[in-house]
């Protein structure tokens, strides 16, 4: 697990695990902060339209992109929650092929009407999601902190890049 000052922070070390001018996928609208921080390593973002279960697979298969930036449990702006057979489809794709879902379930913990929805990442068994969490909701705001699970390939080029993170937190 990696700790970082934001998520944000976190994008931009997962940014440096990929060569430069990775296509990344990312949620139409969505979260415009991602797509700076990838962009600011080289990436290219592709905004992937949602429809009325998250990313429009059709879409997302066109694209070619390696990687796919989604906040499932409550998408953000929409307030959406994945369904499981979205979820599913999901997990396929990047399963064929050198291809990475990046979850960002940065509030799932707060669900008052229903249970709270599966990870990605636990569905997967950790091959083919980095999954991203951070405590600025449920601890305070201003508590500059967020964590990045990365599957073991990633993981060991972290290690072997020599990266740091968390140094301010």
């Amino acid at each position: 697990i990696i700790i970082g000052s934001g998520v944000d922070q976190l994008l931009g070390i997962l940014g440096q695990l990929f060569p430069p001018g990775c296509s990344v996928a990312l949620e139409d609208p969505g979260y415009p902060e991602a797509a700076g921080a990838l962009r600011r390593q080289g990436h290219v973002p592709l905004p992937i339209p949602l429809d009325e279960q998250g990313p429009q697979m059709e879409g997302l298969r066109a694209s070619g992109a390696a990687l796919l930036y989604i906040t499932p449990s409550h998408q953000f702006p929409t307030g959406l929650s994945m369904p499981a057979g979205r979820r599913t489809a999901l997990l396929h794709w990047a399963a064929e092929g050198e291809r990475y879902l990046i979850e960002d379930d940065y509030d799932s913990e707060f669900r008052y009407a229903s249970r709270p929805l599966p990870a990605l990442q636990g569905m997967d068994g950790g091959q083919k999601v980095i999954y991203i969490g951070t405590f600025s909701r449920s601890l305070a705001p201003g508590l500059r902190a967020a964590y990045m699970a990365l599957p073991r390939p990633l993981l060991e080029r972290y290690e072997a890049l020599r990266l740091r993170s968390g140094d301010t937190v």
